[in-house]
Parts: structure tokens; sequence; C-alpha cells
């Protein structure tokens, strides 16, 4: 599926026509529907999180349990848009694929996922549900530190381990 991305602003009628009849043409040569034109959206950064922002999190309370389950739009054997979210590493590769600009390390402001959530129009995800405030607070704060699947301070925790003598956890 082929998406546009563009400004918030065009510079004139004509060109936004342009930029419109590219995308259909592009998707209609590709056997798609038109691509909606996504623009980043406003993200507050003194937002409070659901939970601590990191993937393990972000994964094990929301994806998983509202995005990727058996009968949600993500798993099973056909997920809309190719991304099945019903598996951990898979759901991972599948976000930060950068083909596609679902989730655009440091810039939540920019990344799908959060133009989707954010979204209360028709392409609002999930679907007749939107995630609570504090929950998408914490998938942007996660893009923002840079969408590692690994969290921040692991590698600080497991090097005072090792400097105390205590061998560290094994990585999930």
């Amino acid at each position: 599926m082929s998406r546009s991305r563009v400004a918030a602003t065009a510079t004139s009628p004509a060109a936004a026509l342009g930029v419109a009849l590219a995308a259909a043409v592009t998707a209609a040569l590709l056997g798609g529907c038109p691509a909606k034109q996504l623009v980043c959206v406003d993200v507050d950064p003194s937002c409070t999180p659901l939970y601590e922002p990191t993937y393990d999190n972000v994964y094990a309370i929301t994806l998983s349990q509202k995005c990727g389950v058996s009968n949600a739009c993500h798993a099973g054997a056909r997920p809309q848009a190719g991304m099945d979210l019903s598996d951990h590493d898979g759901a991972f590769d599948a976000l930060l694929d950068p083909d596609r600009h679902r989730v655009l390390p440091g810039d939540p402001r920019c990344s799908e996922v959060v133009e989707r959530i954010e979204n209360d129009g028709d392409f609002q995800m999930p679907p007749g549900d939107p995630l609570d405030p504090s929950e998408r607070c914490a998938i942007a704060k996660w893009i923002a530190a840079g969408a590692s699947k690994v969290p921040p301070d692991a590698g600080v925790a497991a090097d005072a381990a090792v400097d105390a003598g205590v061998a560290p956890a094994p990585a999930p």
C-alpha cells in the first residue's frame, strides 16, 4: 500500500491537487485504494504515561492486548495492513520497518502509529474504541526516546550488576 506524507499547508491549491492525483494514480497502479494523506500531529511532551514507556510494556499492555489478540485487526491469518502484532519480536520488526514509517524513532509526531492513535476519524486505531490518553502518551514517549527494543537503562543496570559481582538477568 502506498501512502503520501504532506505538510499541513500546501503551497497552492494546484500543488495540493497534483499531490493528491499522484497518490491516487500510484495507488491505482499498485492495485489499492487511494492512500489517506497523513500529517504530523501534535504530541504533548508533558503528558503522563499509563506505564513506563518501554517496548516490553507498550507491547504487553497495549499492542498485544488491544491490537494483536486473536480476534483483533492485527492478528490471525490475514492481519490488516500486513502488520501482525501477535508476536513480540515480529511486532517490533513490523513497527520499525524503515519502508513503512509506522514508527520513526525519536519522532512520535510523524510516526504513523501516533497519527493513527491520535486520529478521531475514519483512520482511528483501534477503530471505535480509542486508547486512553495516558496509554497513547506511553507509546509516544517510547517513540520519542528512540523506540528501542531494550530499555535505555538496561546496559547501565547490567554494568552495575557485573561491577557488584552479580550476574545480570538474561534478556527476555
